[in-house]
C-alpha cells in the first residue's frame, strides 16, 4: 500500500536514471542527542512504476512517508509500527508490542515549509493527544517527518509528560 507512493515521490527527485534517492537523516533520540546520516532508498527494474494514479497529491504524499516510516522507524527504534490509531488520538499509529506509543507521520513534496517547522506542529500536534497530556494516559511519542523535494527526514522522540 505504501510501497508504490514512497517509489514515485522519490523517483520524482533522484538523479537522472538512478533506481535512488538519498536522504539527510536526522534522528533526534530520547536523551536529545541528534543523530545524522543519509538514508539510501532503492528499488528494481523488475516492475516499472506504476504511472500517477487519481489519488490526490496530499494523500499519495502522505503514503509515501508511511511507507518511509515503515522502512526507517523500525530500524532506527528497534520497535515495530502497530496498529493505526483513531481518528480524535491526533496520532498515526500505535507502536511497541503492547502498543504504548505513538507515531505521528507526516510528508511534504513541494512544499516551501520546511521538515524542522512541520515536525514542531506535529509535535504540538501530539501533545494535545488524550493519550500524551494525561486526560486517559500518559504515553511517549514520535514524530516523523519527510520532505521529498528537500531531500530531508526527521524522527523525533517526544517524552509524555
Amino acid at each position: 500500500m505504501f510501497l508504490i507512493p514512497t517509489i514515485r515521490r522519490c523517483a520524482e527527485f533522484a538523479e537522472s536514471g538512478k533506481k535512488s534517492c538519498k536522504l539527510d537523516f536526522k534522528w533526534i533520540k530520547p536523551s536529545g542527542k541528534e543523530d545524522k546520516n543519509v538514508l539510501n532508498l532503492s528499488w528494481s527494474d523488475e516492475k516499472p512504476i506504476p504511472p500517477e494514479t487519481s489519488i490526490e497529491e496530499h494523500v499519495e504524499t502522505e503514503l509515501a512517508a508511511l511507507g518511509g516510516a515503515h522502512i526507517i522507524f523500525p530500524e532506527i527504534t528497534g520497535i515495530k509500527i502497530g496498529e493505526r490509531a483513531k481518528f480524535g488520538d491526533r496520532a498515526d499509529y500505535w507502536i511497541g508490542d503492547e502498543g504504548e506509543t505513538l507515531l505521528e507521520v507526516s510528508g511534504l513534496y513541494k512544499s516551501k515549509e520546511t521538515a524542522k517547522t512541520r515536525v514542531r506542529k506535529k509535535e504540538i500536534q501530539l501533545k494535545k493527544s488524550p493519550y500524551y497530556n494525561g486526560e486517559i494516559a500518559r504515553v511517549d511519542g514520535y514524530v516523523s517527518v519527510t520532505h521529498f523535494k528537500n531531500k530531508k527526514s526527521i524522527l523525533k522522540y517526544i517524552p509524555g509528560i
